[in-house]
């Protein structure tokens, strides 16, 4: 066999297995959640890095309830009411789960959140739902269950469980 003749087997065989991959065409039924974990206390003082690593160990932990969990170095800022600009770095701690999962965690993902402000003495945290990012402050403040339950609801309708279909 020459090598033009090999060349041109190996082309085609690539091209028939590539053709048998199949990846599922509806969108993915995840619900996606993040939480913002802060490095600084309420007087916007920088915290030690081995009090804000385990911040981030306890957000970890909690996400991990999901299924599992995925950690970024975040650098952000943000205006304070007496327009001054705060610098931070910070920690981005992200998660997916089904949206059953979710729905029997939802409770105690606010009450967590609620806690942590109020432990980590911060005005609010970040917490994005659905790309939607909304600031959990330690009072009794909400996050827009109604809109986080349509959400749900339109995932579960629409997803269907995936199967490989062999062709022929």
């Amino acid at each position: 066999m020459s090598e033009k003749s090999s060349a041109g087997f190996l082309k085609k065989k690539m091209a028939r297995d590539i053709k048998k991959v199949r990846f599922p065409k509806k969108k993915g039924s995840n619900v996606y959640t993040a939480i913002f974990v802060p490095s600084t206390n309420k007087q916007q003082k920088r915290i030690s890095n081995p009090a804000f690593n385990k911040r981030i160990r306890n957000t970890s932990q909690f996400l991990s309830r999901f299924g599992g969990y995925t950690t970024y170095s975040t650098h952000g800022g943000y205006i304070m009411p007496n327009k001054k600009l705060v610098k931070e770095p910070g920690a981005k701690v992200e998660s997916y789960t089904t949206p059953k999962t979710y729905r029997g965690q939802q409770k105690k993902v606010r009450t967590f959140l609620r806690n942590k402000a109020k432990k980590w003495g911060q005005d609010s945290i970040g917490y994005v739902f659905e790309e939607e990012l909304h600031f959990i402050s330690p009072g009794k403040q909400r996050i827009d269950s109604k809109r986080q339950k349509s959400v749900l609801r339109r995932r579960i309708r629409k997803t269907k469980p995936w199967k490989y279909k062999r062709r022929r």
